[in-house]
């Protein structure tokens, strides 16, 4: 897989074998010092529930939603969906990261209001991330007292 040279004296050469890596460190291009296997554990994709699911957004506002796994090994790609429908990078008002993480609403409009799902897949699993969605006039929340 590859060799990295350690201060000039040493050699790091790593080698891919049934079940892990085999890593090697030689001290001139024949003698092995050490030899240690590596394996490399994978981890599907997880999400901690503390953001809000539930988004109340002001008409002509912006907002943004988060979807950044709290672990995922490999690191996992994330798909956002809006009402069942796939969303692009670039739709009409709305913006996701190159990363995929964050999907940003601007000049929020009321067929902005909906289901906003993302979905966190790696080689392992994936787990999915609601948004319930909701679009609002300044004025249909405010309430009178007299």
């Amino acid at each position: 897989m590859g060799t990295i040279l350690l201060k000039e004296l040493f050699t790091f050469h790593l080698h891919s074998s049934e079940g892990g890596v085999d890593a090697f460190i030689f001290l001139d291009n024949s003698t092995v010092l050490f030899k240690f296997d590596v394996f490399l554990q994978t981890v599907p994709p997880t999400f901690n529930d503390d953001s809000p699911r539930n988004v109340s957004v002001v008409l002509d506002d912006v907002t943004e939603l988060e979807c950044a796994p709290k672990l995922s090994v490999p690191l996992a790609t994330i798909t956002w969906y809006k009402n069942g429908r796939r969303l692009q990078r670039y739709e009409t008002n709305s913006f996701i990261s190159s990363d995929g993480t964050r999907l940003q609403i601007r000049n929020a409009q009321l067929q902005d209001t909906g289901v906003y799902t993302c979905v966190a897949r790696n080689l392992v699993g994936n787990s999915t991330k609601i948004f319930n969605i909701e679009i609002y006039s300044k004025l249909s929340k405010i309430s009178y007292v007299f």
